[in-house]
C-alpha cells in the first residue's frame, strides 16, 4: 500500500506496546455507523479490511492501525431549495414575512428530516508505527492499493 499525504514523527524510546495491548485499547473505540440523527462517526476497525478481523496488523516490530470517519453529507443547494419553497408556503398562508430566527429554526428541522436519507461519505486515515525505529507514520488516505516496495 502506498501513502499519500504522509507524516512521519519520532516516538519516544520509551513508547512500549505491544500489538495485545493496543487492540485491547482500540477495541473500547471501535468503528459504529452513524444512527440516522447523527453527523458524523469515527473509529477504529481492521486495517486490512475483510481480510483481517484484528484492530491491529502486527509484523516484527510494526503496527498498521485504521480509523474510520464516516459524514453525512447534505448538499447546500438542495437545503436552500428546499428551504426557500417552505418559507414561500408559510408566509402566503400567514401573510407576513418570517424573522430571520424562525428560517434558522424551519432550516434546522429541515436539516433533521433530511439526515436519515442524506449521502454518506467514509474516510480510512492509516497509521503505522516502527517500534524497532521508534517512528510513527500516518496518512489520510491511500493513494493506491498494492504492495509497497
Amino acid at each position: 500500500m502506498w501513502f499519500n499525504n504522509v507524516c512521519v514523527f519520532q516516538v519516544a524510546e520509551d513508547f512500549q506496546v505491544t500489538p495485545q495491548d493496543l487492540a485491547a485499547r482500540l477495541e473500547q473505540n471501535a468503528f459504529t455507523p452513524c444512527l440516522s440523527q447523527d453527523m458524523s462517526s469515527a473509529g477504529w476497525v481492521p486495517p486490512l479490511g475483510r481480510i483481517g478481523a484484528e484492530l491491529t496488523h502486527s509484523i516484527n516490530d510494526c503496527l498498521l492501525v485504521c480509523l474510520q470517519t464516516e459524514e453525512k453529507v447534505l448538499p447546500g443547494a438542495v437545503v436552500k431549495e428546499l428551504l426557500a419553497e417552505q418559507v414561500v408556503m408559510v408566509e402566503e398562508r400567514e401573510q407576513r414575512n418570517l424573522r430571520r430566527a424562525e428560517k434558522e429554526r424551519m432550516r434546522d428541522e429541515l436539516m433533521l428530516d433530511l439526515l436519515p436519507r442524506a449521502f454518506v461519505r467514509h474516510r480510512q486515515s492509516y497509521a503505522y508505527f516502527d517500534l524497532h525505529k521508534h517512528l510513527a507514520e500516518c496518512s489520510i488516505a491511500p493513494a493506491r492499493k498494492g504492495l509497497a516496495k
